[in-house]
């Protein structure tokens, strides 16, 4: 018996059953009260998207400064840098000042797996929402979920200037958990306070085919051969362009998993995808089609209030 929500947005619908949708609790939701907040996609000429938005409470720089002192491992997903873009060389470019917008939706990701703990990466997308692959909280090769898993906004080196947020739960898809379809792989997080709005968040739109051929995008996230600890960067072209995936031969390393896809419109960011894994020949990222943008955008909308947060205030929205 499969109980069906009907999710209509703007000028197309699916329909979808509750049981697409996994869902995995990793702390007591006692004190995280969660429910249901002004979170309304847009549309324009070249497909859906939710608003980038800017910081709204700076960061008190004469706090004490949260210290970083874990030494994840490189997960079973690891991978290899290119080196096509520019035959040779390590296209990636090393963000300075991370803490800064629009680089402080960047986010580290510690994951702790029965054999130990591992980096990964994700991005703001609301005010306590990453988005990041799926396989950093599920283990597909060893179908085992994370015990925990901890974000770090904006980590430099040892220094955590947002401190930390805890992942509450994860929702992704039954696709991914059930039969490891990598078209699937990508999970949003659900954290323990509204970090978002130290951060800021990028928006997220779902790009028709012709708009994504012409676009510029980067890769930006926490790779395992700098540490987990330095975020870094590289922008081209899209390779291959399918109707749940990309390919792409931007370079990466393991760690990087869950880093988004992005571009800039105007000069905002706003995400197109997530990287998921590497290989000999390109690299692969899960595009957000107009079916994984309507779940994650309901999703987010489901739980964009939270009671216990600190911050609870209006936020101006930024039109692409």
């Amino acid at each position: 018996y499969h109980i069906l929500l009907i999710v209509s947005l703007l000028n197309f619908n699916y329909c979808w059953s509750s049981e697409e949708r996994q869902e995995k609790i990793f702390l007591p939701t006692a004190n995280c009260l969660y429910s249901t907040g002004p979170f309304q996609p847009g549309m324009d000429a070249n497909g859906p998207y939710t608003r980038a938005t800017e910081p709204t409470e700076s960061k008190d720089l004469s706090q004490r400064v949260f210290m970083y002192s874990i030494h994840p491992k490189v997960s079973h997903y690891d991978e290899a840098i290119l080196m096509k873009v520019n035959p040779g060389i390590d296209g990636r470019q090393k963000v300075h000042n991370p803490i800064n917008w629009p680089h402080s939706m960047h986010t580290q990701i510690t994951m702790e797996f029965e054999d130990g703990e591992y980096g990964g990466s994700g991005v703001m997308v609301g005010p306590h929402h990453v988005l990041t692959a799926a396989h950093n909280v599920y283990d597909t090769k060893n179908s085992k979920w994370a015990s925990s898993l901890k974000v770090y906004p904006g980590l430099d080196g040892e220094v955590a200037s947002f401190e930390c947020a805890s992942v509450v739960k994860a929702f992704t898809y039954r696709q991914l958990i059930d039969k490891a379809n990598t078209e699937f792989d990508i999970a949003l997080l659900l954290l323990d306070k509204s970090i978002g709005y130290k951060t800021g968040w990028g928006g997220m739109i779902s790009y028709n085919n012709d708009k994504l051929q012409s676009l510029d995008v980067s890769i930006t996230g926490y790779p395992g051969d700098k540490g987990f600890k330095q975020l870094w960067t590289m922008k081209d072209k899209l390779k291959q362009i399918y109707p749940e995936r990309f390919s792409y031969v931007i370079d990466t390393y393991g760690g990087q998993s869950g880093s988004p896809i992005w571009t800039h419109v105007g000069t905002h960011p706003y995400i197109i995808g997530v990287h998921t894994n590497g290989g000999e020949q390109e690299n692969l990222g899960v595009r957000l089609s107009e079916k994984k943008f309507t779940h994650l955008t309901q999703w987010i909308k489901e739980t964009y209030k939270l009671s216990n947060s600190l911050f609870n205030h209006s936020v101006p929205e930024v039109t692409p």
